[in-house]
């Protein structure tokens, strides 16, 4: 669990004082993924070579932690993070990550008039923060839940 505090802090120190994208979003999937590793640690052993947040998610059952009534909103967080933060990533140039924000159209979103538009500003700045925040929440439910429970 300390790993991903760790890379969380990395993310946002590179967001924030060192304006380094493509570290950030880096970082950002790695905290992630760290909490859900720790989860699948804990939960049965198991170690998944892979990077999917999602199947990491369901393999660690970290939504077994999460209220019911608040699945769907979990999935919500979880599945924006697999499909924002892919393993392929880590190795992809900044302009190959851009590149995937635009096919993936992850560059739009709906406004109040119900109609889908760009969002305004640097794409991979806007990226990384979405992705920032995502890590955020999901690095601190399942750090709150950690140290609700036993699995210390």
């Amino acid at each position: 669990m300390d790993a991903a505090l760790e890379h969380l802090e990395l993310a946002r120190r590179a967001y924030q004082d060192h304006r380094e994208y493509m570290v950030a979003y880096y970082f950002s999937g790695v905290a992630v993924e760290s909490v859900l590793r720790a989860y699948l640690s804990a939960a049965s052993g198991d170690w998944y070579a892979g990077h999917d947040i999602y199947e990491l998610a369901n393999r660690s059952r970290f939504l077994d932690l999460i209220a019911p009534t608040a699945w769907d909103e979990w999935k919500g967080r979880l599945s924006e993070m697999s499909t924002r933060w892919r393993s392929e990533h880590r190795y992809c140039s900044e302009h190959a990550l851009k590149r995937y924000i635009l096919s993936s159209g992850l560059h739009l979103r709906k406004g109040g008039d119900g109609k889908t538009g760009y969002v305004p500003g640097n794409l991979l700045k806007n990226n990384a923060l979405r992705v920032l925040d995502l890590a955020r929440e999901i690095v601190a439910e399942g750090y709150k839940r950690w140290r609700e429970s036993s699995r210390r």
